[in-house]
């Protein structure tokens, strides 16, 4: 199947509806598409491209702009965890919560595009993309990566993603891997990279006292990660080589992790799709991760329950 590095082009006239959630990057899209409309849940959502998309004109491209994650994008839920009943979000493990709904935008879409981080990747994913295409009969997109937007332009900043494209007309696709990272060194031999007031400093992973888990991004209440735990996250985060990202990520933001020093402050970062770190102190800062790194965030998160 085809999966591009380059985004798709908005067309005129299309379609362009934003979760109304409010935080910078939803709000910067709606400051730059002015005729877009905004919803909170997949009722909404699909009630308001109905209205841009009237069947009884020409088809036109659809696009939905919101937090996302493997196979699932945000209608509503904003950059956290979709609530328990799953109506602010599509999801492909909740598809009962959709399937009967996006048929109705038959007719009136030519092409439906996904504007959220990692929603194209993995399997999950590709079954996400696949039912839609079959659903409505056109091509349907999506990133199997980090979305970045930053001065009204999007670019996937991990090498190795891209634009999933599935064709209805042809076999569910193969899934695309999300990008990780690739360790360059034993583990032994990293130190983490952080900076304070503006200067760079390199840590050794044993002067890492310990981790502090958030299970929201959007509440105070945290864990002590066992150590066993402890040990393989720090492992499976790529700490020694920190990546700039100026823009804002289209991305779930699903928890918070506090790093614990011997002898420097404590840090906590933001934690975005199970799989990257965010410097809440300097917000440029990202940290992502290596293959195994979303299991063993889970892990942690199970181990709550």
């Amino acid at each position: 199947m085809p999966c591009s590095s380059l985004p798709p082009i908005i067309e005129r006239p299309s379609c362009i509806a934003v979760d109304q959630s409010d935080d910078n990057l939803l709000n910067n899209i709606r400051g730059a598409y002015k005729d877009s409309s905004s919803h909170c849940n997949i009722f909404q959502l699909v009630g308001n491209l109905l209205c841009c998309g009237n069947p009884n004109r020409n088809p036109v491209q659809m696009n939905i702009f919101g937090h996302g994650r493997i196979g699932a994008v945000s209608a509503g839920a904003g950059a956290d965890i979709c609530t328990t009943d799953h109506l602010d979000c599509i999801d492909i493990q909740f598809k009962e919560n959709w399937i009967n709904l996006i048929p109705r935008l038959k007719g009136a879409t030519k092409t439906l595009v996904f504007w959220s981080c990692d929603t194209g990747a993995e399997d999950a994913g590709a079954d996400l993309l696949f039912t839609l295409a079959q659903q409505l009969n056109v091509q349907v997109m999506s990133p199997t990566g980090q979305l970045e937007y930053n001065n009204g332009l999007f670019s996937l900043p991990e090498p190795g993603a891209c634009w999933q494209v599935v064709i209805p007309a042809r076999e569910r696709p193969s899934p695309v891997g999300i990008p990780y990272r690739t360790p360059k060194k034993p583990a032994q031999d990293v130190a983490m990279r952080i900076m304070h007031n503006l200067v760079w400093h390199d840590i050794p992973l044993p002067k890492i006292l310990s981790l502090d888990f958030y299970p929201s991004a959007f509440k105070s209440d945290h864990v002590r990660v066992r150590k066993d735990q402890e040990e393989k996250i720090l492992s499976l985060f790529d700490l020694s080589d920190p990546a700039a990202i100026l823009g804002n990520l289209a991305s779930h933001q699903t928890g918070r992790l506090a790093f614990n020093f011997e002898n420097e402050p404590s840090k906590r970062f933001l934690i975005h799709n199970d799989r990257l770190l965010q410097d809440e102190a300097n917000s440029t800062i990202y940290y992502f991760g290596f293959e195994g790194i979303i299991e063993a965030v889970r892990e942690v998160r199970r181990s709550l329950i």
